[in-house]
């Protein structure tokens, strides 16, 4: 059993994010996608680890961040046999923030190497493509600036399949600005 901490994004963005798939999907061969939505994947640990470990550990790391913005700067693909075609996500430091503290909740040891601080590489996986991945990035070329939303919680998930094991809410962000 695989144990990860995903980012959460809001169901406007989600949704929008899953026509596109459908799009990649209806223009591509692509392999089918697991039944969970879009998401960003923060950490993946290597260790069998109790989740109610995890469980305690993101209720509170949760209890005092707030959603943020996500904006995409680029997409590409992830070479292989399926290639891995996806969205990438402005790194700010909010996100940086949010990945050191989910990271910073165990040991380094636990970590998977790819989801390490400093070898992260934070995307969105739109499609795994078997051929012609270069086809698919025509879809996203069009609308880039369209696939913006918020990462609104997180969520501990075993893995595959995917089952949500537990959901964690990030608070809202404040509109207001500051008072001087």
């Amino acid at each position: 059993m695989a144990l990860a901490v995903t980012a959460r994004l809001d169901q406007e963005f989600s949704d929008l994010l899953d026509g596109l798939r459908s799009v990649i999907q209806r223009n591509s061969d692509v392999e089918p996608g697991p039944n969970y939505p879009p998401h960003i994947t923060l950490a993946v640990f290597e260790a069998d680890i109790p989740a109610d470990h995890l469980t305690e550990r993101l209720s509170n790391l949760c209890k005092n961040m707030a959603s943020f913005s996500v904006a995409n700067s680029h997409f590409g693909v992830f070479p292989g046999e399926p290639a891995y075609v996806f969205l990438a996500p402005v790194v700010t430091k909010a996100f940086l923030n949010l990945h050191e503290q989910v990271v910073g909740a165990l040991p380094t040891k636990l970590i998977h190497q790819h989801h390490a601080c400093g070898s992260w590489v934070p995307h969105i996986t739109l499609a795994s493509v078997r051929e012609n991945p270069m086809e698919a990035l025509g879809t996203i070329v069009c609308n880039l600036n369209e696939y913006r939303g918020k990462v609104v919680g997180l969520d501990l998930v075993h893995f595959p399949p995917i089952e949500i094991l537990e959901s964690f809410p990030l608070s809202p962000a404040s509109e207001r600005f500051p008072q001087s």
